[in-house]
């Protein structure tokens, strides 16, 4: 059986150990575009399904982070600069932000607070329970780790929750919140298994849910379970949540890169050139130019399963730039270039890897500032400013916020982590958009929120408090 990676889920795949991923090539099909000598290509793109937000996420005992870590996309009350953020409906007085900064020192737990959002996502799409607990104390060994995220989704707010003890569950539940009422859909543990009422699920297909959460064993997950089971009239409870991990959360690690780039070069060239060039990285545009099939060492047998396939675009997982087109004459390769003119205008073109570190990260950030025509996202991204200037950082922290402030019904969100303290400026943000990570004394990470130092004013310098240990977050270096 042919396996397929779709575009809106093929970002994830570079962060899998090189073991799990699933072929060299991705496949793409379904959006109409042409492209290069007016071919007709047909590229799979999910339309729209996101429109979804991050509202809290809260987990403990995984990795650095031994006690509760409580992390909050809620705007605070009082606060200045009200026109970046967005209604939560059914709730008068909630508000969400669209982006938040974490900081900290190295080895402080700002990446493990990134792995645990992405190692709860990974469980719910691959149905896989295990976890990686704090290993600095004996108590927390056999204690479970438990993840917790609030999301806005189809209108609705969703609470979702697992417990997991080694590799299996201990307890898994959701909640659907409706006019400020909290409406259980389901509610498990290893010795029982409930059925929330009032959500409408239809009662045949309420025979068949309670069938299938009896009989799964503790180390299956039932939001996982019942998209693969595919039982009908349960979508409208249990798919916006499950949508949100697999379609709406996007991770970038500091060193992944967005494997689904070739889709959004076919579909927005232009806008890429423009972002590249208003960013000051050299880069004049880009272009997409054909390669020689005999120089990319495609065996006959891929090049043979792409003919028979029904995909007529795939791109290559290890250089996201190269692309194979299926046209009328054949398969053709093509390759996405940098474009620098010379001292008399003249085009050069340039490989990617011929690009700074700083350009061909940029290149990969910049969905979270493109997709929220297309598609929404939260963004989650480790480490923004590696190999980037502060300047630059700041400039795509800036074009963020200009974007929701411009835009009435603005869903996308963005949440980085950084070393760069220049980033810490109340001009820039909100004080409730920035955190910070620190150890403490028993080497536990914990999570600090900026808005909980009530008497920093607007006009304070927070940079300077921060520097000066008055907030947290600050390694403590010993002289040598």
């Amino acid at each position: 059986m042919r396996r397929v990676i779709v575009a809106d889920k093929a970002e994830h795949a570079m962060n899998l150990p090189r073991d799990q991923r699933i072929r060299r090539y991705i496949t793409c099909e379904k959006i109409t575009i042409n492209v290069l000598t007016q071919t007709k290509i047909v590229v799979n793109w999910r339309n729209g399904v996101g429109k979804a937000m991050l509202i809290n996420f809260t987990f403990s005992n995984y990795k650095s982070f031994r006690d509760k870590a409580e992390f909050s996309m809620i705007a605070g009350k009082g606060m200045f600069d009200r026109a970046t953020l967005q209604k939560a409906p059914g709730f008068r007085s909630m508000h969400l932000l669209p982006l938040s900064a974490i900081f900290g020192g190295n080895a402080s737990g700002k990446s493990n607070f990134v792995k645990a959002l992405y190692h709860f996502q990974q469980m719910v799409l691959s149905g896989k329970v295990e976890t990686d607990v704090f290993k600095l104390d004996s108590n927390s060994i056999n204690t479970p780790s438990v993840f917790v995220v609030c999301v806005l989704a189809d209108e609705r707010v969703w609470e979702y929750s697992l417990s997991v003890n080694g590799k299996e569950i201990e307890e898994e539940s959701l909640i659907c919140v409706k006019d400020k009422k909290e409406a259980p859909v389901f509610h498990r543990t290893r010795d029982s298994f409930s059925i929330g009422e009032g959500l409408g699920i239809p009662p045949e297909s309420r025979k068949k849910l309670e069938l299938l959460g009896e009989s799964l064993g503790p180390g299956s997950i039932l939001l996982h379970s019942a998209q693969m089971y595919r039982i009908e009239g349960i979508g409208s409870s249990l798919n916006p949540v499950y949508h949100w991990f697999q379609n709406s959360l996007c991770i970038i690690s500091a060193d992944s890169r967005r494997v689904a780039l070739g889709v959004d070069l076919l579909r927005r060239l232009s806008l890429y050139s423009d972002a590249l060039s208003n960013a000051d990285t050299g880069v004049d545009a880009l272009k997409l130019t054909e390669v020689d099939l005999e120089q990319l060492n495609i065996s006959q047998d891929e090049l043979e399963k792409f003919k028979q396939s029904e995909a007529r675009v795939i791109f290559n997982t290890e250089d996201s730039t190269l692309m194979l087109i299926k046209a009328d004459d054949g398969i053709h390769a093509y390759r996405c270039l940098s474009v620098h003119h010379d001292e008399k205008g003249k085009d050069v073109p340039f490989l990617f890897t011929d690009e700074s570190d700083g350009t061909r990260r940029l290149l990969h950030l910049l969905p979270t500032l493109i997709d929220y025509e297309v598609q929404p996202r939260v963004y989650v991204v480790d480490e923004l400013d590696r190999s980037l200037h502060t300047n630059l950082s700041r400039y795509l922290i800036e074009q963020q916020l200009r974007i929701a402030r411009a835009e009435e019904k603005y869903r996308q969100q963005l949440i980085f982590t950084t070393h760069d303290v220049m980033l810490m400026d109340q001009t820039l943000l909100r004080r409730d958009e920035m955190w910070a990570v620190e150890r403490d004394h028993s080497k536990s990470s914990r999570l600090i929120s900026f808005e909980d130092f009530i008497e920093i004013r607007k006009d304070k310098d927070i940079r300077r408090s921060y520097l000066t240990g008055h907030m947290g977050g600050l390694p403590r270096l010993m002289p040598s």
